[in-house]
């Protein structure tokens, strides 16, 4: 529902919904233990589905700090995608579905690209996504010298992100995202990359009101 698969319009598909969310306040109920992503989605099951608390363990996706920590910027790689050693780089990592909002993403750049010149941008995201990005650039005025699209295998990520100096992850708010761990918040945070991100994603304000890493947005509008 959330994310768009099922249309609730269709009688079927609203007889299916139904059925899996009496399932799932069945497996609720009997299961023995409870592992959740987020202390957000623990408090929902406590106070919506009734679940006794000790019953619940919240466990959130975890980056390996071994794998993605600072290092000083690939140069080289900065400039094979087309960028200048004095360009600030805002990326986007990893896939991009449904419940991921390209075209926010893309805005928040060109705001940023009005207070900023030397702002570039790039989606470090699987190739299947490149020309749906491009696309979306393009209608939205930006030109292709501004933004960039590439993939790189997760152990060519750590240099990739060496030459990001902001990160950016926008998601469309729902019931379910309050579920969400993004392994994207840990990576970037654990190369020192600070994070813009919307409300209501996971504890995403939890996180950044007791760390100072990043940003939160409230709304999409080009003044916020």
């Amino acid at each position: 529902k959330d994310r768009h698969i099922w249309d609730l319009k269709n009688p079927l598909f609203l007889m299916v919904y139904k059925w899996f969310k009496h399932k799932e306040k069945q497996l609720f109920a009997s299961a023995s233990h409870i592992i959740s992503l987020t202390w957000k989605a623990k408090e929902i099951l406590i106070m919506s589905f009734g679940v006794i608390e000790d019953k619940i363990s919240v466990i959130p996706c975890a980056s390996d700090s071994g794998h993605f920590y600072k290092r000083n910027a690939n140069t080289a790689l900065k400039a094979s995608l087309g960028f200048q050693p004095e360009h600030k780089i805002l990326a986007y990592s990893g896939s991009l579905g449904s419940c991921y909002l390209l075209d926010e993403m893309l805005m928040f750049f060109k705001a940023g690209l009005n207070i900023n010149p030397r702002l570039r941008m790039v989606f470090l995201s699987p190739k299947t996504y490149h020309e749906m990005v491009m696309e979306r650039a393009a209608q939205l005025g930006l030109k292709p010298e501004l933004v960039k699209c590439a993939f790189f295998s997760r152990e060519e990520m750590p240099e990739a992100l060496s030459i990001v100096d902001y990160g950016v992850m926008f998601f469309e708010p729902s019931f379910s995202i309050q579920a969400s761990s993004p392994t994207k918040h840990g990576e970037f945070l654990s190369m020192h990359i600070p994070v813009v991100t919307n409300a209501g994603v996971g504890d995403m304000e939890r996180i950044l009101a007791e760390k100072p890493t990043g940003v939160i947005v409230h709304d999409f509008s080009e003044k916020e």
